[in-house]
């Protein structure tokens, strides 16, 4: 099976983790509108191959076949475990918006924790 970049980013304190390709373009767009207006650490794999070389050597065809092999192999699945976004070895593989939170920043929580130091610990 194929790496899962995706799973490793929660665990590194992302507040928004998608996967989209170039077929998704549309959720492509709100996905990277949604993690620009919030804070923290954001992450979007794009799955985006070069559709003349890998599409030649894997027999995809142009670029049009490889948008049909895009939507032929992949799930939107908002939500989804990120532990389940395992690229298969037949080339299916989830895409969507795997987190998408809130959290405080760095700076918020030692905003907060030297706020609550100078009012003398309260």
């Amino acid at each position: 099976a194929g790496a899962v970049v995706v799973k490793t980013e929660i665990p590194a304190g992302a507040t928004y983790v998608a996967r989209w390709t170039p077929l998704h373009v549309r959720h492509l767009m709100e996905g990277v509108s949604a993690a620009m207006n919030m804070t923290g650490f954001r992450f979007i794999e794009v799955i985006s191959p070069c559709p003349t070389c890998f599409g030649r050597k894997n027999d995809l065809g142009a670029g049009l076949d490889t948008m049909k092999a895009y939507r032929d192999r992949t799930t939107i699945v908002n939500g989804a475990d990120p532990a389940d976004a395992e690229i298969g070895l037949d080339g299916r593989f989830l895409v969507g918006t795997f987190r998408n939170t809130t959290k405080p920043t760095f700076r918020e929580l030692y905003d907060d924790m030297a706020n609550r130091t100078a009012g003398g610990g309260k």
